[in-house]
C-alpha cells in the first residue's frame, strides 16, 4: 500500500513540477510534438503563452484574473500568410486562456519553429476601446 502512496506522491510532484517549470517535462504531454522546433510540445507552448499573457497584462488596468488561465493546446494549420511570423500551411501551437466559467478570455498562437509570439484576440482590445 504504501508503495503505491509514494507513486502517487511522485507523479504529483512530476506533475506540478512540470506545470512550473521553464523547460517542461513532458511525460504527461499527449499532444503531438514538433522535432527540431524551440517550442517542441505542448507543454512547452502552454508554458510560453502563459509568461507572454501575463507580460501583455503586467502595463494594464485590468492585470491577469485569478479564475483564468490556460485550458487548451491544440494544433492548427494557417491558411493565409502572416508577414513576420508564419506563412499558409504552417502548423502553429493554439493556446486559448478561459476563465473557470469556460468564457474565452483570449488566442494565443504560437509558431514552434521560431518561437514567435502573437495575440489573436483578448481582453485587451475591450481597454482599447474605452481609452
Amino acid at each position: 500500500m504504501y508503495r503505491y502512496l509514494l507513486l502517487i506522491v511522485g507523479v504529483i510532484c512530476v506533475g506540478n513540477i512540470a506545470a512550473a517549470s521553464e523547460t517542461p517535462i513532458d511525460i504527461f504531454d499527449k499532444t503531438p510534438k514538433f522535432k527540431d522546433a524551440k517550442v517542441e510540445s505542448g507543454i512547452a507552448a502552454r508554458v510560453l503563452a502563459d509568461k507572454q499573457y501575463v507580460l501583455k497584462f503586467r502595463d494594464m488596468e485590468s492585470g491577469v484574473l485569478a479564475t483564468e488561465g490556460v485550458r487548451s493546446v491544440s494544433i492548427i494549420k494557417l491558411g493565409y500568410n502572416i508577414p513576420d511570423f508564419a506563412k499558409k500551411g504552417e502548423k502553429l501551437w493554439e493556446v486559448r486562456i478561459l476563465l473557470d466559467g469556460e468564457e474565452l478570455r483570449s488566442i494565443i498562437w504560437i509558431n514552434p519553429t521560431t518561437a514567435k509570439v502573437r495575440f489573436v484576440s483578448g481582453p485587451w482590445e475591450e481597454e482599447a476601446d474605452k481609452k
